[in-house]
């Protein structure tokens, strides 16, 4: 089975290998299916965004293949659940480092660090007129010393504490994480959906 990942992000492409490594299925990107395309991500949750990317680009593409789109971010309770489904285009044009900087300085002050990364993961098989959702939650707290975590990890992870295991998302191993990460948990889900309907692929 074939699946393009509607990403051109490294860090997600390298996740969701690791996570399929035991799985029949090819993962091409954008690139592999000759595709330049920015979709424009108007939704207002981490569903509708998936959704749109993952119509749009399975529209372009035709039925040749199946389409996994992921929209996903870092949603911290005391700043009102920012920066959630803007989370990429937070602080845009600067780096994650600035912006996870950022938001620990935001932070200070508040007795409440509780955060949850969120995953939505959008299917859209065209061929077969099959279109679904599957999200996962990771819960966690910001850290109070970004300074001490700022070279590990990528995107917000260097940020993200993760009390089962006394660390955060940046300071664990990429087996680690794809255990207890919600990219991981929605991904899961998929696959479950997937291989209970291989039949019809």
């Amino acid at each position: 089975m074939t699946i393009v990942l509607a990403t051109k992000n490294k860090g997600k492409l390298a996740e969701f290998n690791e996570l399929l490594k035991d799985h029949d299925i090819e993962l091409l990107t954008l690139s592999d299916v000759n595709l330049d395309i920015r979709v424009e991500e108007t939704g207002r949750t981490f569903e509708e965004n998936a959704l749109i990317k993952a119509r749009d680009i399975s529209e372009q593409l035709g039925n040749e293949y199946s389409v996994v789109a992921d929209d996903s971010g870092l949603c911290i309770e005391a700043l009102g659940n920012a920066p959630g489904v803007y989370s990429a285009r937070f602080m845009e044009g600067h780096d994650y480092k600035e912006k996870c900087n950022v938001l620990v300085d935001l932070m200070r002050g508040f007795d409440n660090r509780y955060a949850k990364f969120v995953c939505c993961l959008a299917y859209v098989n065209k061929a077969r007129n099959i279109t679904r959702t599957f999200s996962g939650i990771a819960h966690g707290e910001i850290v109070k010393d970004y300074s001490s975590n700022a070279n590990y990890g990528f995107a917000y992870d260097p940020i993200f504490y993760y009390p089962p295991m006394n660390m955060t998302f940046g300071r664990m191993t990429l087996e680690e994480k794809n255990k207890v990460s919600h990219r991981s948990i929605a991904l899961k889900r998929l696959l479950e959906f997937i291989i209970s309907i291989k039949y019809l692929l």
